[in-house]
C-alpha cells in the first residue's frame, strides 16, 4: 500500500518531523508473505513529494528541450533474475530511491540521464559511478547529464573532481535540480486539469 501525506505546515514540518518518524515505527505490518507478495506500506511525506516535484520538473525541462523518447532504465541489477527494462513510468523503487537511471533516444543519439538525491561527497558518487556501470548506458560514446538534488556551496569543491574524475572518460555535465518547498500548481488546479 502507498500513504502519502502532504504536510501544509512546512515551516514546521521539520521539526515535527522526527515524531512522525517516530509514529511511523510503531506501525506493524504482517511480514508473511502471500500469493501477491510481501506486504509493504510506502510512506510518501513532504520530503519524498518534494524530490519528486524536482524529478518532474527537470524532466519536463529535458523533453521541452530535446527530441526523442525518454524512459527510465531499470537494471537487472535491482531487479533481480530480469533483463533491463525501459518503461516510460516511474516504479516505487525508484521513488524511494536515491539514484534514478533514464534515456532518452532519437534516431540518432542516446543521451544519459542521471538523477541523483543523495549525500554530496566524492565517495557517493563513486558508489553513483559503480551503479551507472551496470546499465546499458556504461558507455564513453554516450553522454550523460548528471541531476543533482539539494546542492550546497560544498557541492561545487567536488565538481571537477566527479566530471574528471570518478567520470573520468565520458562527457558529463551537472545540472542542479529545482528545490521545490510548495506543491507545484498543476497539482493544486488538479481539476481543472481533469476537466480539459
Amino acid at each position: 500500500g502507498i500513504i502519502a501525506i502532504w504536510f501544509s505546515d512546512t515551516d514546521n514540518y521539520k521539526s515535527f518531523y522526527p515524531k512522525f518518524q517516530e509514529a511511523l515505527t510503531q506501525v506493524s505490518v504482517s511480514t508473511r508473505t502471500r500469493r501477491a507478495g510481501v506486504n509493504k506500506i510506502f510512506v510518501i511525506d513532504n520530503t519524498r513529494f518534494i524530490r519528486l516535484f524536482a524529478l518532474q520538473y527537470a524532466i519536463q525541462r529535458i523533453k521541452e528541450s530535446k527530441q526523442g523518447v525518454f524512459n527510465f532504465l531499470y537494471s537487472p541489477r535491482f531487479i533481480s533474475n530480469e533483463p533491463l527494462a525501459r518503461l516510460e513510468t516511474l516504479t516505487i523503487e525508484y521513488i524511494f530511491s536515491d539514484i534514478v537511471f533514464a534515456e532518452m533516444k532519437s534516431p540518432h543519439k542516446t543521451t544519459s540521464f542521471i538523477f541523483y538525491f543523495g549525500r554530496l561527497d566524492i565517495n557517493s558518487f563513486r558508489l553513483v559511478r559503480n551503479a551507472y556501470a551496470r546499465t546499458s548506458l556504461w558507455d564513453k560514446s554516450i553522454e550523460i547529464i548528471l541531476y543533482v538534488y539539494n546542492v550546497d556551496d560544498e557541492f561545487r569543491k567536488i565538481e571537477d573532481d566527479i566530471i574528471n574524475e570518478v567520470f573520468e572518460g565520458f562527457t558529463i555535465s551537472i545540472k542542479k535540480m529545482a528545490y521545490n518547498n510548495s506543491i507545484p500548481d498543476f497539482l493544486l488546479n488538479l481539476q481543472d486539469y481533469e476537466q480539459e
